[in-house]
């Protein structure tokens, strides 16, 4: 499940566990929607059993979507979290217990 808040930035898009695929979401909410622009995506990435081609396809589309803020939590491993940081720099988080995000 997700829940999907349509801002003057953009689509903010609030994973609960992205079990079928956060590019799923995401697709999903912009069909919906009709809004292509994403402000942020933030919740469960469902990346803790990704293969290296998995993640690779996944940070590629998130990378093309042109995600301005990308916070993970839940159900991910250290490797997907690593290359997040590391891909999306600035533009991504840790949400943890405790976060406060302003959009």
């Amino acid at each position: 499940m997700s829940l999907i808040i349509k801002s003057d930035k953009g689509l903010v898009i609030l994973l609960g566990c992205a079990h079928r695929g956060m590019i799923n979401h995401i697709i999903r909410a912009q069909n919906l929607t009709r809004e292509m622009d994403i402000h942020a995506v933030i919740g469960g990435t469902h990346l803790f059993s990704a293969s290296q081609s998995g993640l690779d396809k996944t940070i590629a589309a998130l990378k093309e979507m042109n995600i301005k803020k990308l916070g993970a939590c839940h159900c991910k491993e250290f490797k997907a979290l690593a290359r997040l940081s590391t891909e999306f720099s600035d533009a991504f988080f840790l949400n943890n217990a405790g976060t406060q995000i302003e959009i």
